[in-house]
């Protein structure tokens, strides 16, 4: 068996294999990606008369990683999911989209670091004065890669098949090391 150097008895590679475990669960969590519904139960439709800006409270008081996916739901035809480059444009709700989704059901991973700009592109649907409906995401750094700019374009992502929700931005093998080593150190 393999095992650190120091002290060598079974006890010792019981305490080992303990923490390798409980380190592994733990980098494996952090790493899951979470499905974030735009929204909350009032989902993708016109924020509330009395709270225009609904959706950037509800994008502020959630976490979002590299990874992540934002699942937009509204009634297809009705509204849809525009994505502006830069915040000047966010913020006039006017000029030229990176992408737009219009299925009524649209999932999108946040594939990289930085801030990113979502309105209804409808009419007046993403002024404040009108419809509110309009998000600015930052999702934070996966760990390992370096920032991305803020305006890199985001792919639509297509439903996970069933039963897959873990993402991970490590390999297994490495996982599996780190723990190993985490679990020496702390041992010796």
């Amino acid at each position: 068996m393999v095992g650190c150097k120091g002290r060598g008895s079974e006890i010792h590679s019981a305490s080992i294999a303990i923490v390798l475990a409980s380190t592994l669960v733990a980098i494996v969590s952090v790493a899951e990606a979470v499905d974030h519904v735009v929204g909350g139960t009032r989902q993708w439709d016109f924020a509330p008369q009395t709270d225009k800006s609904y959706y950037q409270k509800w994008a502020d008081n959630s976490t979002f990683n590299v990874g992540d996916v934002l699942v937009f739901n509204y009634a297809a035809g009705s509204h849809d999911v525009a994505q502006y480059d830069t915040k000047a444009k966010f913020d006039r709700c006017n000029g030229t989209t990176v992408n737009i989704w219009t299925t009524g059901s649209d999932r999108i991973t946040l594939t990289s670091a930085g801030t990113f700009y979502y309105v209804c592109s409808f009419l007046t649907h993403c002024s404040t004065a009108a419809g509110g409906m309009k998000l600015a995401v930052t999702t934070a750094s996966a760990v390992g890669s370096p920032p991305a700019p803020s305006n890199a374009p985001i792919s639509p992502t297509p439903p996970p098949p069933s039963g897959a929700s873990l993402s991970s931005s490590l390999p297994m093998a490495g996982l599996v090391a780190a723990a190993f080593i985490v679990g020496c150190v702390i041992l010796v």
